[in-house]
């Protein structure tokens, strides 16, 4: 079972992963919000299996980590269909959400020193660029702040892939 659980967090990533680097190749919005969609719900998912191994396995701060994880993608997705202010909002709040989200995963040794180190760092460019829209600045996914964190946290998740597919 458990084997299982972690082939479906790795299938989830790897989707997020994916739909996340192909989504900046689209110019139309339609075109970029679907394809992003797509990697929303496949981190969401993962995001869910991976708070309930770490539930089962009494690693509690990963467990609250990858729940408030899941909350963020949710957020921005939520607002990403609305367009304009609210969609700006939800994007900044998801952004900020990641923070306490990729804090708490990395708290204990539950994957390796890298995806640990990467994760932290993500923290940094998308914690400035929440900032920035709580300040009233236009941020988008493609600018070099959030740019900087995706690419980092794709890392990271590249991490978290290759861990679970040794247990």
């Amino acid at each position: 079972m458990k084997n299982e659980l972690n082939k479906l967090a790795a299938v989830g990533l790897a989707i997020g992963v994916a739909f996340g680097i192909a989504g900046g190749a689209f110019s139309d919005p339609i075109q970029q919000g679907i394809v992003y969609e797509i990697s929303s719900l496949g981190l969401t998912a993962a995001l869910a299996l991976l708070a309930v191994k770490h539930m089962q396995s009494s690693q509690d701060l990963a467990a609250a980590g990858f729940i408030v994880f899941a909350i963020a993608e949710g957020v921005m997705t939520a607002g990403s269909p609305a367009g304009g202010q609210v969609a700006m909002s939800s994007f900044g709040a998801g952004m900020a959400l990641y923070l306490p989200a990729l804090l708490l995963i990395i708290a204990k040794p539950c994957f390796p020193v890298w995806t640990r180190i990467t994760g932290a760092a993500a923290t940094v460019p998308f914690g400035i660029a929440a900032a920035q829209i709580f300040l009233g600045h236009e941020v988008s996914s493609a600018d070099a702040l959030p740019g900087a964190g995706y690419g980092l946290l794709s890392l990271t998740m590249i991490g978290w892939i290759i861990a679970l597919l040794r247990e």
